[in-house]
């Protein structure tokens, strides 16, 4: 039958799971260090009296701010 491409055999499929998945990998990981670093960040400022977290709703924070330095 002329003009039909031939399916991919299991093996080809595995192939390419494999390299999406890696791909992925390397796109995820420097997002999720990025965030750990601003939480790490954010931390410091709380602990610098900076930032605090609201009573309310601890996502949010509210900035501190710091007169007469």
């Amino acid at each position: 039958m002329e003009g039909m491409i031939p399916l991919p055999t299991v093996d080809e499929k595995k192939k390419v799971v494999e390299d999406v998945e890696k791909d992925r990998r390397y796109n995820v990981d420097p997002s999720l260090l990025d965030i750990k670093l601003i939480k790490k960040r954010i931390e410091d400022l709380i602990m610098r009296d900076y930032l605090e977290r609201e009573e309310k709703n601890p996502k949010m924070f509210k900035y501190l701010a710091r007169l007469g330095l």
